[in-house]
């Protein structure tokens, strides 16, 4: 909000300056508006947004918990930034109910990233619920990374087993 109300009325002088026919001066003020504006946005507020759409801080997160022979699933959105971080090719989508119940249900270790909404979901569809248990491992905004065996480690934020645990 500071920078943005510097930059308010940087720009109003400048539009000031420049209406009193003083372009060089009024040039000036404008750099030095938008370096300020641009300044914070590029070093301070992009990168804490990118941290939640990019999909490289999910990825490392995958990398160190998941095994070369487990599978990595992820919604469709994220599928290609998991795929290119994590360097693998066969990333299958995790956005459709019946298949991650599918992938969820079987016997293998399965990570899974969905968004928060869409794992509620899993377990209070009307039709055909989940019903095995889940363990989140990893939230990032709207997304988390969910699992279907406890991790090797043992750390996970939560356990799921009905609708009645979220």
């Amino acid at each position: 909000l500071l920078t943005s109300g510097i930059f308010a009325i940087l720009m109003a002088i400048s539009a000031v300056t420049f209406l009193r026919k003083k372009y060089l001066k009024s040039i000036v003020i404008f750099m030095v508006s938008f370096m300020l504006f641009v300044i914070p946005l590029s070093y301070i507020i992009l990168p804490e947004i990118g941290r939640y759409v990019s999909s490289k801080e999910i990825s490392e997160e995958l990398l160190r918990r998941a095994k070369p022979d487990e599978v990595i699933a992820v919604e469709t959105r994220y599928r290609r930034g998991v795929a290119f971080y994590t360097g693998r090719l066969d990333v299958p989508d995790a956005h459709k109910h019946h298949i991650i119940k599918r992938l969820l249900a079987g016997e293998k270790r399965v990570w899974c990233v969905v968004k928060k909404k869409n794992y509620h979901q899993l377990y209070t569809d009307n039709k055909k619920p989940y019903n095995g248990s889940t363990y989140v491992v990893y939230e990032l905004g709207k997304k988390v990374i969910i699992t279907n065996k406890i991790p090797d480690d043992g750390q996970f934020l939560k356990e799921v087993r009905t609708s009645d645990d979220f």
